[in-house]
């Protein structure tokens, strides 16, 4: 492949960063209206209840992403044409660690020690881990591909879903457990539909695995993973223990405060994918 002009690179850089800040836009919009509907609803209890499961999900998920994304995005950048052969290998290498990732989670929700409501959402959001590594992969890829407009336009139609979903179950009096299952019913959809459009970007559909590939996504992988694994315990630890010594009341509080703050950094974070 021939490399871009330098007009074309910023052009590109300028494109897929927009691209890249509408889906994050998507999810800080998502993000805050879900925190005011579960506070609104559920109580600040409930709320710390949603924050406990979702720091446990959280701990365990770079487990089960291992960095791949990033590898992806910038091996599919370098050689488009074997795109979807590094999508279904990291593919075939992730669900077997969001195999591993969702029985610990499964455990540790059990034996924890921690209250019902908590466990029982932490056990859906478990199961969210399989269609959330797809979302993560699928996005590497359009990044890589230079499409990420497929994917931010998907992504804005999940996020809208969720929140109608959302409010749906909120309003009609449901609790946690049912708007996290729901939740997750649209991950299953979204990454669904990520797929199928993989498959038209690409024009295959038979699923390879390569060896060497994975071999080579693994060593390279693991020092993202690496970070994601330390950046996970850094951000949530916090939360796990509150939630233990000052109960999900307390935790509810904390968090609703950390969410709001912590929501505009997002935006920050966006042109990084691009460049990398």
């Amino acid at each position: 492949m021939l490399p871009k002009k330098p007009g074309t690179i910023i052009e590109s850089l300028l494109h897929n960063g927009l691209s890249l800040i509408a889906i994050r836009g998507a999810i800080l919009t998502s993000s805050a209206v879900v925190t005011i509907l579960l506070v609104r609803y559920l109580g600040a209890e409930g709320f710390g209840s949603y924050a406990a499961a979702s720091s446990i999900y959280a701990v365990f998920l770079p487990f089960a992403l291992f960095g791949l994304g990033n590898v992806i995005t910038r091996e599919v950048a370098k050689k488009t044409a074997l795109a979807w052969e590094y999508f279904s290998t990291a593919l075939c290498v992730g669900l077997g660690l969001t195999a591993v990732s969702t029985a610990a989670i499964i455990l540790f929700s059990l034996y924890a020690g921690y209250p019902e409501a908590v466990s029982q959402a932490a056990l859906v959001l478990a199961i969210g881990l399989y269609p959330n590594f797809i979302i993560q992969i699928s996005e590497s890829l359009f990044i890589g591909l230079e499409k990420v407009r497929y994917f931010a336009l998907a992504n804005a139609i999940a996020e809208a879903a969720e929140i109608a979903l959302m409010v749906f179950f909120l309003t009609h009096g449901y609790k946690l457990f049912a708007v996290v299952a729901a939740l997750v019913a649209v991950r299953f959809c979204f990454a669904t539909a990520l797929v199928f459009l993989v498959i038209r970007l690409t024009g295959k559909r038979r699923l390879v695995f390569d060896a060497r590939f994975a071999i080579r996504f693994l060593k390279v992988s693991s020092v993202f993973a690496a970070a994601g694994i330390l950046a996970g315990l850094l951000f949530k630890i916090d939360v796990l223990f509150l939630s233990r010594l000052a109960g999900l009341g307390a935790t509810g509080i904390y968090s609703a405060a950390y969410k709001v703050v912590n929501l505009w950094a997002m935006v920050l974070t966006s042109f990084i994918g691009v460049f990398y």
